[in-house]
């Protein structure tokens, strides 16, 4: 049995809001979605592990009894003050000792918003978890006015492919480099490819990070459009792979070249809807789906019923 999936957002009845894009207004959201849940949705069952209010920084940590590697998720502002539309730093590792002390992190992350992105989602589990900031504005497939509208974050357990994985903890993002990258808007997975660090599965302290090639992706010099339901036709869903390019062979079972899958992440065989409004969901094959925003015609989706089956 996985584990169920819970889909929030700003338009829930009783949803936190995001309040002129301030660290303090993304950790409330953060407390209610992953600890304490708001109106009639339960909480995704992390734990707040570590916080410091004097500096906007909060620690969280995935559930050990729901199979979770026990990693932590650390969200913080990046200038220790709750300036408005502020970037907010997060990263992932796969212990902590107090709120400054990340033991094996992935990488540091940006997020941050402007006056046209009020809104906010969350997808996930209490095992990991998608977070997105969402604009009112743009369409599902428009570029909008930049990149701020289409950020998207993956954080926690991946689906390993090794027994035993000591390190199934991650972040995945469009943002390419291997270490800290926060000054730049981290883009959603639109583009060909994904990037993602992980540490080796036998606990020791080697890493390495992945370079994504997405399957199906259309990458053509037009944005196709039209809605696959109307038009008669099935998505045929891919689910993504987190996966070394520069290892040949996946005999290394300390670094292999295929480490595993993102959890809910899919890319299907049609691209379009890009006139389409947010949120975008569907039905199909009894699993609700929910439509990721692309630069031109959206083509990934979050299985939003279970994951770790």
């Amino acid at each position: 049995m996985g584990l169920p999936v819970t889909v929030y957002r700003s338009t829930d009845v009783g949803a936190p809001q995001l309040i002129n894009g301030k660290p303090s207004s993304w950790i409330n959201i953060l407390k209610k979605v992953l600890v304490d849940g708001y109106g009639d949705k339960a909480p995704l069952g992390w734990t707040l592990e570590f916080e410091d209010t004097s500096v906007f920084s909060v620690a969280f940590r995935n559930s050990l009894a729901d199979g979770g590697s026990g990693c932590f998720a650390k969200f913080y502002s990046t200038t220790n003050v709750d300036g408005n539309y502020a970037v907010l730093g997060m990263n992932c590792c796969q212990s902590m000792s107090d709120i400054n002390t990340l033991i094996k992190p992935v990488g540091a992350r940006g997020i941050s918003t402007n006056s046209s992105v009020p809104h906010w989602q969350i997808i996930g589990t209490s095992r990991g978890f998608y977070i997105s900031c969402e604009s009112t504005i743009i369409k599902m497939g428009s570029p909008g006015g930049g990149n701020v509208e289409h950020q998207c974050y993956f954080i926690g357990d991946f689906e390993s492919s090794v027994i035993g994985d000591t390190s199934p903890y991650t972040i995945v993002s469009g943002t390419n480099g291997a270490g800290d990258v926060i000054s730049s808007n981290g883009l959603n997975f639109y583009t060909n490819y994904m990037y993602s660090n992980v540490y080796a599965t036998d606990g020791s302290s080697g890493s390495v990070f992945c370079t994504i090639t997405k399957p199906l992706y259309y990458t053509g010099s037009t944005s196709p459009d039209g809605d696959a339901e109307l038009l008669g036709i099935n998505h045929l869903m891919t689910n993504i792979l987190i996966y070394n390019a520069n290892i040949a062979y996946n005999s290394n079972l300390i670094l292999p070249r295929v480490r595993g899958s993102i959890p809910g992440l899919y890319c299907s065989s049609f691209a379009g809807y890009r006139f389409d409004s947010w949120p975008k969901d569907l039905t199909q094959g009894g699993f609700k789906w929910t439509l990721l925003r692309g630069y031109a015609s959206p083509q990934f989706w979050i299985k939003a019923s279970t994951w770790y089956d």
